[in-house]
C-alpha cells in the first residue's frame, strides 16, 4: 500500500493490511485510530491532523495469533502549525518483528495501561518543548539478543514515568528538561543511560 504525498486519508478509523509494505507517507493525513498489519515490510504512517484529536495505533487483529507487523513501525507526527495539537496514544498491543519508533512533532507521547509494545528496538521521541514521553502503564519490551538490538530509547523535553514496566537489555532515558520516576515503575534493564538538563529522579524501589 503506497500513499502518495498530494494524497489526504482524513478518516477516523482505518485499517490497513498489506502482504508486504504500508506506505501512509502523506503530510497532511488526518488521523485517529490506525490498525495496521502485513506480511512483510516496513509500515510508515504519517499525520497532521489540524484538530485536537489524539492519534492512536495499534495491530489490526490485537490478540488473535499471528497479529502483528513483519517488518517495522515508523508513527511521525508532525506539527501543522495550528492552534491545536495531536497527543500520540499508546493503549494497545503495537509488536513487530523490526523495529518501533514513534515520533511526536506536536505534543507527548503516552503509553497507557492496556499498552504492550515489543519489537527488536523501540524509540519514542517528543523533544519539542514543552512536550513529554509519559508512561501510565503498559509495558515496553525490548529483549533480543542479537547484537544490535534490545534497546528502549525515550528522548523527550521531559520523561515522566508513572506506572508500568520497560524490560529491555539497554534503556536510554534522555531528556531535556528533567526524568522522574515513580514509585510504581519498573526499569528493569542491564544497562540504565539518563542523561537531562534538569533533575534525574528514579524513585522506584
Amino acid at each position: 500500500i503506497t500513499e502518495g504525498n498530494s494524497f489526504v486519508l482524513d478518516v477516523d478509523d482505518l485499517q490497513a493490511r498489506a502482504k508486504n509494505a504500508i506506505s501512509l507517507t502523506s503530510q497532511s493525513n488526518q488521523l485517529e485510530n490506525v490498525y495496521v498489519a502485513n506480511t512483510s515490510g516496513d509500515v510508515t504512517v504519517y499525520n497532521a491532523h489540524n484538530g485536537n484529536i489524539p492519534l492512536k495505533i495499534a495491530v489490526l487483529n490485537e490478540g488473535a495469533e499471528g497479529a502483528q507487523i513483519n517488518g517495522s513501525l515508523l508513527v511521525h507526527n508532525y506539527d501543522d502549525s495550528g492552534n491545536l495539537t495531536n497527543d500520540i496514544e499508546l493503549d494497545k498491543q503495537l509488536k513487530a518483528t523490526g523495529n518501533i519508533t514513534i515520533i511526536n512533532d506536536e505534543t507527548d507521547i503516552e503509553v497507557k495501561a492496556g499498552a504492550a509494545l515489543t519489537a527488536q528496538n523501540i524509540t519514542l521521541q517528543a523533544t519539542n518543548a514543552p512536550y513529554k514521553v509519559v508512561i501510565s502503564g503498559g509495558t515496553l519490551t525490548a529483549t533480543s539478543s542479537a547484537a544490535d538490538a534490545g534497546v528502549v530509547t525515550l528522548q523527550g523535553n521531559a520523561v515522566e514515568l508513572n506506572s508500568g514496566v520497560i524490560n529491555a537489555k539497554t534503556t536510554n532515558l534522555t531528556a531535556n528538561a528533567r526524568i522522574t520516576e515513580n514509585v510504581g515503575f519498573a526499569l528493569e534493564a542491564s544497562v540504565l543511560n539518563a542523561s537531562a538538563s534538569g533533575n534525574i529522579t528514579l524513585g522506584s524501589s
